[in-house]
């Protein structure tokens, strides 16, 4: 994609660093009189749990002689840690270095530093919005372990359930458990290997293209795994613009999808069981519905097409800015290697109405430093 420098880029005097440092790999791109010199794909790199990640990202201002570098990296805390970063990357480079979380940089590039919501799905996932007054407003982002629903350790760790449970009797056979099969030699392989490595998220993430594969093939219980992580992801961006728009704005796609506020797809699952309280029946591939799950309140008018057309967004292509009158729904944008799925891509986008970013992460980082002269944001 070639997209325009982004304007703090302009007057420093020397080369300026962009980073978007996130689980599955790390992008960076350096600016020279604001036009691209150079780009890197690097390994991946999480500052909470990559113990080289400050070092790593010291040694790359230093080695390209950038003078300012905007960062948006994974693994950020809060305000307070992305301020000991700065503070720290800045005294050990002398560059002026502004570093916030990756979900900061991914929204400045998605609608070149103007108001909207950005949503990612790559290892992880989680949204960020902001209005036309500058209000911010986030959903998802928990980690691995607590969240991250529809991110790609999510969708990898529900194949390895359902082939799990398919292996028990307990749901239906699905071709899920060759996907398991042919990534760590048998299910037990896969059990035994996550609990020896449970902070590689790698091991469960890298079944995602054969999950896709999967569904695209007719295999019901991936089909449905993809449209759950799919809805969690629009769900993800119904949160914000809801929180945005406040309690009576429109929010543009209702998360009652997955029925009543708490029943994410994470409770349901791919395995053909829905589980008491949740989604009613013929929502899951085959197999037991519990009683009393019937569908009274779950109607499709819901989530009909007058709240979810990508007209509210603009022309399709790449997101805009949506500085429209008060009221107006906040346009979307997804970031992610998730989004390549054609099936999750495909429902996220009838949701949410979501169109690409009009700029990468790494050149929305650059937007993160402030104009030359000026004190970094605090």
């Amino acid at each position: 994609m070639t997209a325009p420098p982004a304007p703090a880029a302009d007057g420093w005097g020397g080369p300026v660093l962009g980073v978007d440092g996130g689980g599955t790999g790390c992008r960076a791109v350096l600016l020279r009189g604001g036009a691209v010199a150079r780009r890197w794909d690097l390994g991946p790199l999480n500052v909470l749990l990559h113990a080289d990640a400050v070092d790593r990202l010291a040694g790359l201002i230093s080695d390209t002689g950038a003078v300012a570098a905007g960062m948006g990296l994974a693994g950020i805390r809060d305000t307070a840690h992305a301020e000991k970063l700065s503070a720290e990357l800045t005294a050990r480079t002398g560059a002026t270095v502004v570093v916030r979380d990756d979900t900061e940089a991914a929204l400045a590039g998605a609608f070149s530093g103007g108001p909207g919501v950005v949503v990612i799905a790559g290892t992880g996932s989680g949204a960020l919005g902001r209005d036309a007054a500058g209000r911010l407003a986030r959903a998802g982002g928990h980690g691995f372990l607590l969240g991250d629903e529809g991110g790609g350790y999510w969708i990898g760790r529900e194949a390895v359930r359902a082939a799990l449970r398919a292996g028990d009797l307990l749901a239906p056979p699905t071709a899920l458990a060759d996907v398991v099969r042919a990534a760590f030699g048998d299910l037990v392989g896969a059990v035994q290997e996550v609990h020896r490595n449970p902070t590689d998220r790698t091991l469960l993430t890298r079944l995602v293209p054969a999950v896709v594969d999967a569904a695209t093939a007719g295999d019901a219980v991936a089909g449905r795994l993809l449209a759950d992580a799919a809805t969690a992801l629009a769900d993800l961006a119904a949160a914000v613009r809801t929180a945005l728009a406040g309690e009576n704005g429109p929010a543009g796609h209702t998360p009652s999808e997955n029925g009543p506020a708490g029943n994410g797809p994470a409770r349901n699952g791919p395995s053909g069981h829905t589980s008491s309280g949740n989604r009613p029946a013929g929502n899951g591939p085959a197999g037991q519905t519990p009683s009393g799950n019937g569908p009274t309140g779950n109607g499709p008018t819901r989530n009909g097409p007058t709240r979810n057309g990508p007209a509210r967004n603009g022309p399709a292509g790449h997101a805009t800015a949506g500085n429209g009158p008060a009221g107006e729904v906040l346009a979307v944008a997804m970031v992610g290697g998730i989004f390549a799925a054609e099936p999750i891509r495909a429902r996220f986008v009838r949701a949410t109405g979501a169109t690409a970013p009009a700029e990468p992460a790494e050149l929305g980082a650059v937007r993160l430093l402030p104009r030359p002269g000026q004190d970094p944001p605090g």
